[in-house]
């Protein structure tokens, strides 16, 4: 008869514990960002030994649960809410070895948050029977676009997954590529179980608006790219005094995505070579240059026009309080 019930009900510490075990690590992860490491040496930092420990010692006890419960036979077997538990302790020590070693670059801070968020939602689904519709289709919705974030990482980590089952027995660590996998059935769990029409739209909701946000970052990037091809033309043409950078400044087309754009576009080919990121990993740039060619100009000159832009609008803004000539 105890079994029958869901481990919240049974075991309600086991779940507690997990929830205080994810915000020590989240802990032990962000105390880490306080500190300057250097990646080239390939140094395990304390904190990564720190994250990896936590979740470590996490899986064996929920391993161990498993065997209190149902025998050696299912060691591994966890249930849902410890294995969700379990990929995100294992999520946080991944992002946090790659902090150190800098395999997959660093991830800007809107996919920390993005992750934050959807991590979030599969936690409260613990509880999803005592929670109103409207709550389930947004834990569902979330879902959907954690599926789809922790897949870009699957599809990263893919190429390296037979080195790393090799080099697994270097402590385990290479396992981490291993987590975006796990994640992504984890959330995938979120899909299976529901069994509502209501429950799975808003799953493909959340999958579909991140995708529509992508294609419409892509169609950006070819135009940003074609804005630059068109204002350098005219520079060259125009025999203007000023530098290119201020120049395409003040005569490039202003868009929704074109100062992340300028900011974060990177060459062609770095989604396909997982240990080559470059600096940042962002998956929006990253994903758009598989279908776009690269921006013409360099990244710094690129910076310059960002920076000739701001200052524009700033002496805008001065005249039009100061009441001056804005021509």
């Amino acid at each position: 008869m105890e079994k029958s019930m869901p481990l919240k009900e049974r075991h309600p510490w086991l779940i507690l514990g997990g929830l205080i075990t994810t915000l020590l690590s989240l802990a032990v992860f962000h105390a880490g960002q306080l500190f300057s490491f250097d990646s080239a040496n390939f140094d395990l930092d304390r904190f990564f030994l720190g994250n990896y420990t936590i979740a470590v010692v996490w899986m064996l006890v929920a391993s161990f649960h498993n065997v209190s419960v149902s025998g050696w036979r299912r060691l591994f077997q966890l249930e849902p809410p410890l294995y969700r538990i379990a990929i995100t302790l294992f999520t946080i020590s991944a992002f946090s070895l790659n902090r150190s070693l800098n395999v997959l670059g660093e991830t800007p801070i809107w996919v920390g948050v993005y992750l934050y968020i959807t991590y979030v939602a599969l936690f409260v689904d613990i509880y999803a029977d005592q929670l109103p519709q409207a709550i389930n289709r947004a834990i569902n919705f979330l879902a959907g676009m954690g599926t789809l974030m922790v897949f870009y990482f699957l599809l990263l980590t893919i190429p390296a997954l037979p080195f790393s089952l090799v080099g697994g027995i270097y402590f385990g660590i290479s396992w981490h590529m291993f987590a975006p996998l796990f994640a992504f059935l984890g959330f995938l769990g979120v899909l299976r179980k529901r069994k509502a029409s209501d429950m799975r739209i808003s799953f493909l909701v959340g999958l579909a608006v991140p995708i529509f946000v992508l294609i419409a970052y892509t169609i950006q990037v070819q135009q940003v790219s074609a804005d630059l091809e068109r204002v350098s033309a005219s520079y060259h043409s125009s025999n203007s005094p000023l530098p290119e950078p201020v120049f395409a400044g003040q005569y490039l087309q202003d868009r929704l995505f074109s100062a992340h754009i300028m900011r974060e576009n990177t060459p062609n080919g770095q989604f396909r070579d997982v240990f080559n990121m470059g600096s940042v990993n962002d998956p929006l740039a990253i994903i758009a240059q598989e279908f776009s060619k690269s921006l013409s100009m360099s990244k710094s000159n690129r910076a310059k026009v960002l920076a000739a832009r701001t200052n524009l609008k700033h002496e805008s803004q001065r005249r039009l309080w100061s009441g001056g000539n804005l021509l």
